[in-house]
């Protein structure tokens, strides 16, 4: 299929529009409170939030999944760190099933 060039804006703009609905659906599935965004950018990054949604650990056990998602390169700052667990765990608990 060849695009004319008056047709290269408006699929850019369809691209950016999916793109951003794409993101704040996402971002929908993550409850509000501390870590949110921290999660948000950590996780999705590399997957789609319904892997991390779809988990019910504990504290120590999501600090686990940290470490190893941060081992394979998620990026969590030392000062996210506690937050991101403690947001997970809160969130996406054993109660939480």
């Amino acid at each position: 299929m060849i695009l004319r060039r008056s047709s290269i804006p408006f699929v850019c703009a369809a691209v950016v529009l999916i793109t951003t609905a794409a993101v704040a659906a996402t971002d929908a599935r993550l409850p509000e409170g501390p870590g949110q965004a921290q999660v948000s950018k950590a996780c999705a990054g590399c997957h789609d939030l319904g892997v991390v949604t779809g988990q019910h650990y504990d504290a120590e056990k999501w600090g686990q999944v940290v470490d190893t998602m941060v081992d394979r390169g998620a990026e969590v700052s030392d000062a996210d760190y506690a937050p991101v667990v403690a947001y997970l765990a809160k969130n996406f608990g054993p109660e939480k099933k």
